[in-house]
């Protein structure tokens, strides 16, 4: 979990839930993950970090409530694709590789969580996926 110099690395975990949970193909999950990996990795250790502060597991309701949430991991995995959207799509830094391809799935797949946060966002990507990447699900999913 942590790697050199005690940072957190999600690496293999994040890359087992995208490829197990979430089918997306190893090349594509990979190229999003080396991309950021430690941003990302930081970011879910936040989250993880604020989940735990915010609910007492020793108590069976709180850890119904914690089950009926979402994956913490997916937060953290829309959350890295928003900023690599509006961070590096939009600067032009990943345009026309498989991390831009992998960042339009991500967001394509959860726009509810997208929504959460940038509403318009995730209508423009609701809007314009399928004319950007007309096979973005059957490319990047399995």
């Amino acid at each position: 979990m942590f790697g050199f110099g005690k940072k957190p690395d999600h690496f293999t975990d994040l890359l087992e839930y995208l490829v197990d949970d979430w089918q997306m193909k190893t090349r594509y999950a990979s190229a999003f993950l080396s991309a950021y990996r430690s941003d990302i990795s930081a970011l879910h250790e936040s989250g993880l970090k604020r989940l735990e502060a915010s609910f007492d597991l020793s108590k069976p309701e709180n850890r119904l409530l914690a089950y009926q949430m979402p994956d913490p991991r997916a937060f953290a995995i829309v959350g890295q694709a928003y900023k690599g959207y509006m961070n590096d799509l939009r600067r032009g830094k990943h345009v026309d590789t498989e991390v831009e391809v992998s960042i339009w799935a991500i967001l394509s797949n959860r726009t509810d969580l997208v929504a959460d946060v940038d509403r318009a966002l995730a209508k423009y990507i609701e809007d314009n996926h399928e004319r950007k990447f007309p096979s973005l699900f059957e490319e990047v999913f399995s």
